[in-house]
């Protein structure tokens, strides 16, 4: 009887020790596995990209944001040098006042200048138009004569007149220059001959 009271207390002891065992290795198991887990989470989401696009900053007040300047084209009188403004719209007109000017600094043997003065507020604070003038010489003693309303084929011209070419070049073909001889006089402010038949 002694030895079946040892042989169930034994028996007992190690149903105890291995069911104790059991029990600790999952536990065990179980805290490791999920330290294992919560490392590897914590470094997937270190290794994540930060995605910048997904971040946009706060919008204020719009109320506070300033407003762009209206458009405008400028213009510096070359005599007074006064800056007039215009209307965006004007920007061609006034970009293509340089190009006149170069062309009128080709004639040498008479003398041509171009009044820019309508397109300056100083200059001329009342005027009604916006137009390019040539002031005209036709002789040392002659009286400047002004031209309105003038264009690039007037000063090549008078270019061509002054260097006593035949031919005006209208940007399209070459024609006499006799067929534009109205237009001359009515720039150089004098009757003129010209010969159609000498080249």
């Amino acid at each position: 009887m002694w030895y079946s009271f040892i042989f169930i207390l034994v028996i007992f002891i190690a149903v105890f020790v291995g069911f104790t065992g059991y029990t600790l290795a999952k536990d065990n198991s179980n805290s490791a596995w999920d330290q294992l887990s919560k490392f590897e989470y914590a470094n997937k989401l270190e290794q994540l990209p930060q995605n910048s696009d997904s971040w946009k900053e706060p919008v204020g007040a719009m109320c506070y944001k300033v407003a762009a300047p209206p458009e405008r084209a400028e213009y510096i009188c070359p005599v007074c040098g006064e800056m007039t403004l215009y209307p965006i719209y004007a920007s061609g007109t006034l970009d293509s006042i340089p190009s006149y000017r170069n062309l009128v600094k080709k004639i040498k043997k008479i003398y041509v200048k171009l009044d820019e003065s309508q397109f300056c507020d100083k200059c001329s604070p009342n005027t009604k138009t916006r137009d390019l003038c040539l002031i005209v010489k036709a002789s040392k003693d002659s009286n400047p004569h002004k031209t309105c309303d003038i264009t690039k084929d007037d000063i090549m011209l008078l270019y061509e007149y002054s260097e006593g070419i035949k031919e005006h070049d209208n940007y399209y073909e070459k024609v006499p220059l006799a067929n534009d001889e109205a237009r001359l006089e009515e720039l150089l402010g004098i009757k003129i001959k010209i010969d159609k038949d000498k080249k």
